[in-house]
């Protein structure tokens, strides 16, 4: 009887001790808007799609990973304004949370995003002829935890840096020499302003729209930002939509 008893029981251990264990991840997401192309709906009806995952949690199956899910306006000013979203782990097991109470959570997350990506919508003003992007982002990567499992950083905007730091308009003789050696560029920025922070841990998407008079110029700015970027150690993909590589492993 007890040798039956312990048929039982041992199974059951087992299959609790192989739950997997939640991970967290983190999700930041820059908007440019100063860049009068970026399309914020095309954002909340195509991008969260992927990005949910990404992050392995749906509406439609749950998923017990803890998301940090924050939004960032990059604007014509010294500081962005962010909202933060948290989606806590859930508990997984037999003895866990219940499945349809984790999808109720991940349906009030899901929409706090597309009510914050909305509000975004709502206030973009056309496209500014200031943009401090260098500025607004190293600030904010400088203060996002990169310790999560898995951190990804999206940006929407033509990266088309105008401000008294430097700019991709006008006399361009400074882009052209850094260039050559991003190292010049490195330390320049640094000397001004402040340094972006080891990036080697985070997937860096961004996502320009293209225009006839913009492409010249977007191109000037992808080989600056892709040189940029990968001197900071990120895995960084310049595109004209969002195509996130969900084998990404840090």
């Amino acid at each position: 009887m007890l040798r039956n008893i312990a048929s039982l029981i041992i199974p059951f251990l087992i299959l609790s001790c192989e739950v997997d264990t939640p991970k967290t991840i983190g999700v930041y997401a820059f908007v440019d808007v100063t860049d009068g192309s970026v399309e914020i709906q095309s954002i909340i009806d195509n991008d969260l799609k992927q990005i949910s995952n990404f992050t392995e949690v749906s509406e439609e199956l749950g998923g017990n990973n803890g998301v940090e899910f924050k939004v960032f306006e990059i604007n014509n000013l010294s500081e962005s304004n962010s909202k933060t979203i948290v989606l806590n782990e859930g508990i997984p097991g037999m003895l866990g949370q219940n499945n349809l109470d984790r999808i109720d959570e991940v349906k009030r997350f899901n929409n706090q995003i597309k009510e914050t990506f909305t509000s975004i919508q709502n206030k973009k003003s056309k496209e500014l002829n200031n943009s401090k992007i260098y500025q607004n982002l190293c600030r904010e990567f400088n203060g996002l935890n990169f310790s999560h499992d898995k951190n990804l950083i999206i940006i929407y905007s033509d990266m088309l840096e105008n401000s008294e730091l430097f700019s991709f308009y006008g006399n361009k003789s400074k882009i052209i020499q850094w260039g050559s050696n991003i190292e010049i560029a490195i330390n320049y920025l640094e000397s001004k302003d402040c340094a972006f922070p080891n990036l080697k841990k985070v997937e860096t998407h961004i996502i320009s729209n293209r225009k006839v008079h913009t492409d010249e110029l977007i191109n000037t700015a992808q080989s600056f930002w892709q040189s940029f970027f990968n001197a900071k150690g990120a895995t960084v993909f310049f595109d004209s939509e969002l195509n996130l590589h969900t084998n990404f492993r840090n």
